[in-house]
């Protein structure tokens, strides 16, 4: 590696260095928000390809591969 760590740390404006609480514990409320939210919608993706009507849309087969493509996403 070419530069030493004093190089980058140099490079880094010392704002990005001061330690903030408040911001900290937002970014954890937004994290855990965000966490809840993606679980909340992944509990509704082997109800929703098991439904007849999407079923009867898309072949059984079809449907299998959308919850599949689903869970990935």
């Amino acid at each position: 590696m070419p530069w030493s760590l004093k190089e980058i740390r140099d490079a880094i404006p010392p704002r990005l260095f001061v330690r903030d609480t408040v911001r900290g514990l937002m970014y954890l409320a937004r994290d855990l928000l965000l966490a809840a939210a993606a679980w909340s919608l992944a509990t509704y993706i082997d109800p929703l390809f098991k439904q007849a009507q999407i079923v009867e849309l898309l072949t059984p087969v079809g449907a299998e591969i959308a919850r599949w493509a689903a869970w990935c996403s």
